[in-house]
This record gives C-alpha cells, structure tokens and sequence, in this order.
C-alpha cells in the first residue's frame, strides 16, 4: 500500500470518528463519544476542533452529575 494510500485511509477512518462521536454527542451518550474523540485525536492530536468537542464533553459529564 502506497502512503498517499494509507494517508487517505487514515483521514477517512478519523472523518468516521468524528461522525460517529458526533451523532453519539447529540444523543447525550457522552460516554461512548469519548471513545470515538479519543480515537479520532490519536490521528490528530492538536487539532483544535476536535479538542475543543471534548472539552464540551467533559462539561456535559459534569452538568450531569450535578443533577
């Protein structure tokens, strides 16, 4: 396999990440979005976007316990 190959496989596999996290978001199962977040920036670990969703995760968690 080519690396332009494994480079374009590597961006869609984290592209279906971020969906999968997403979808997973919006349904409030926090939990298992974590795992896609995770996964996604371990292929992008500064990206700010992705960064930035699991902040808001983690204070969604938070807004939870306090209930």
């Amino acid at each position: 396999m080519s690396k332009k190959k494994k480079e374009e496989d590597s961006a869609q596999l984290m592209e279906a990440h971020i969906k999968q996290a997403n979808a997973l978001f919006k349904r409030e199962r926090y939990a298992e979005a974590l795992n896609y977040y995770a996964l996604a920036l371990k292929q992008a670990p500064d990206d700010p976007m992705l960064l930035a969703n699991k902040g808001l995760l983690f204070s969604n968690l938070s807004d939870l316990k306090k209930r």
